[in-house]
């Protein structure tokens, strides 16, 4: 029970993550390249910390 419900949550997180990819690239690519939407992700705490 608890290696199925270990499953079920990294399988939600990747699906969570996937959706903002997703997300963050259409949105980027809609606005041009992604300058604005480069700029709003940067600002995102999770990009700092990346950088």
């Amino acid at each position: 029970m608890a290696k199925w419900e270990m499953r079920s949550i990294l399988a939600l997180l990747a699906a969570i993550f996937m959706a903002v990819v997703i997300y963050w690239v259409t949105d980027s690519l809609q606005n041009g390249g992604g300058t604005v939407g480069r700029q709003y992700f940067v600002q995102t705490p999770v990009e700092r910390s990346l950088l």
